[in-house]
């Protein structure tokens, strides 16, 4: 049985200027769109939160990234999905708050601003005033990437090779079973810690 394919959303966590976002447009949107909505503080699985992150951005089939804010968790977390070689550009998508924009009226880089690397993606913008106009936004890309994901994972089905990560977590997984996974996300941390350490 096929099951749903997964997005998982990085942003603020019970912060108020953000957490609305959660019941009101992106739990909705993703649902609708037809993945299963995951977020960090919604697992209670007794995992280490780092290696549970570290988990969902690999596997997940969709990354929907909210950068309102300017948290250093959440840039850590979208760096690493766009560093990932499996991870393709069309799997991220990425939402920020109108002020945060260089071109808005309401722009003040001392209090709000997209940091330089993540400044030239395509971002959907959103404002608390206008979040219908935002959902059908991100509803759109939700829907015009799935498609590409799905035909992503079609072709090399239809060149005759291996068909890589199949829609939803009880088909085959890149890293084929979970003991190589853990293994993987184990030697990701110990290299993060390190240059951490060495860069002080």
């Amino acid at each position: 049985m096929t099951t749903k394919p997964f997005c998982f959303v990085i942003m603020p966590i019970k912060n108020s200027a953000t957490e609305f976002l959660w019941d009101k447009v992106y739990y909705p949107v993703i649902n609708e769109s037809g993945f299963v909505p995951e977020r960090i503080d919604k697992e209670e699985d007794g995992s280490v939160i780092p290696k549970l992150i570290m988990e969902k951005i690999i596997l997940d089939d969709l990354i929907i990234a909210d950068l309102t804010l300017a948290r250093p968790n959440c840039y850590f977390e979208l760096g690493y999905a766009y560093g990932i070689p499996e991870k393709k550009d069309s799997q991220i998508i990425v939402c920020c708050r109108e002020d945060h924009c260089s071109d808005s009226d309401n722009y003040n880089s001392k209090v709000h601003k997209v940091h330089f690397d993540f400044s030239w993606r395509n971002i959907i913008w959103w404002e608390e005033e206008k979040l219908e106009d935002f959902k059908a936004e991100l509803a759109s890309k939700i829907n015009s990437r799935r498609k590409i994901i799905e035909r992503e994972k079609r072709q090399p089905e239809e060149e005759g090779g291996e068909t890589g990560r199949e829609t939803g977590r009880e088909t085959e997984q890149p890293y084929q079973t979970k003991d190589n996974l853990d293994l993987e996300l184990e030697k990701r941390l110990k290299n993060a810690r390190e240059e951490a350490v060495k860069n002080g």
